[in-house]
């Protein structure tokens, strides 16, 4: 995400020191090397977009921030900074948030059990909870992330179909995002807007990749390499369109469909009382089109 909002954050500011304070907290190893170089890692300016979104939702549909809302937000990205340690593994990346990479700095095996041993923090923080059904969707993103990784990987050099690039989105971009918007009305018991929710989570996502898909083509985001997904035989958003041919301006076509995704989870959110975390979320899709000379 380009620019977040300064609002927004405020609005959670005091529950996210908390989360950045349980997230640091748990690295407790028996390990004092290796728990400085993750304190260091996690440390690293970071935009925690994915906790903000649980923290507003739950603002936005049940007012007060309890306990387990903080302990799953923590899940939520310590589970999101694992995928990135594996990721960056997969993708021999030397830097992540504007420092050497950890597999860089210590080591490509080293990174992967860093990133395991990640995914077993998430498993104490989610026993704190006690919910199964978060569990289960813990256990179903962590198995679909692997899975949308694994499909990049095995079709390497050949441009997806859309239908496919969208898949893939959501196995590897949609799943944490999904908990985060769920997690509020599941911890509540409350089912009367799960299927708006999980919409907007779908349609945020899409439009989350498509807009990262989009600084990359395009060499937007001067903060990373320059096309990085199609020098590793990586096809988005831009490629599918080019190869069907007969499109004037690709970046535009480009940016209209992210438009499309951003306007279809705003239309999501008709269930959510106006208040300001509602214009908070809705602030959250509109950062998506910022720097792309898209009007909202």
């Amino acid at each position: 995400m380009n620019k977040m909002d300064e609002n927004v954050i405020k609005l959670v500011s005091e529950d996210l020191s908390t989360v950045k304070n349980l997230i640091l907290s748990s690295l407790n190893s028996e390990i004092v090397s290796f728990d400085k170089a993750m304190n260091f890692y996690l440390k690293a300016p970071s935009k925690l977009l994915r906790p903000i979104m649980c923290l507003i939702f739950q603002k936005a549909l049940y007012g007060e921030v309890n306990d387990k809302i903080l302990y799953i937000s923590s899940a939520i990205e310590l589970a999101h900074n694992a995928s990135l340690l594996h990721d960056d593994v997969i993708d021999d990346a030397l830097m992540r948030r504007n420092i050497n990479s950890f597999n860089e700095k210590f080591g490509s095996k080293s990174a992967i059990l860093a990133g395991d041993w990640l995914v077993s923090q998430v498993m104490f923080f989610l026993n704190k909870v006690g919910n199964n059904k978060l569990y289960e969707l813990f256990a179903e993103a962590i198995k679909k992330m692997a899975e949308g990784e694994l499909f990049q990987l095995f079709s390497k050099g050949t441009i997806p179909s859309l239908s496919d690039y969208y898949v893939k989105n959501q196995n590897k971009t949609g799943q944490l995002f999904k908990i985060a918007v769920l997690a509020p009305a599941i911890l509540a018991n409350d089912c009367s807007n799960l299927e708006k929710l999980e919409k907007f989570a779908f349609h945020f996502s899409n439009a989350f990749q498509i807009s990262d898909d989009i600084d990359d083509y395009f060499s937007l985001n001067k903060d990373k390499p320059s096309n990085l997904d199609g020098k590793q035989e990586i096809y988005t958003l831009p490629d599918i369109i080019k190869e069907k041919g007969s499109v004037a301006n690709l970046y535009e076509e480009c940016c209209k469909i992210l438009n499309h995704q951003v306007n279809l989870s705003i239309e999501s959110l008709d269930f959510m009382r106006e208040c300001v975390y509602k214009e908070a979320v809705v602030s959250l899709c509109h950062s998506l089109l910022r720097d792309k000379d898209i009007e909202f």
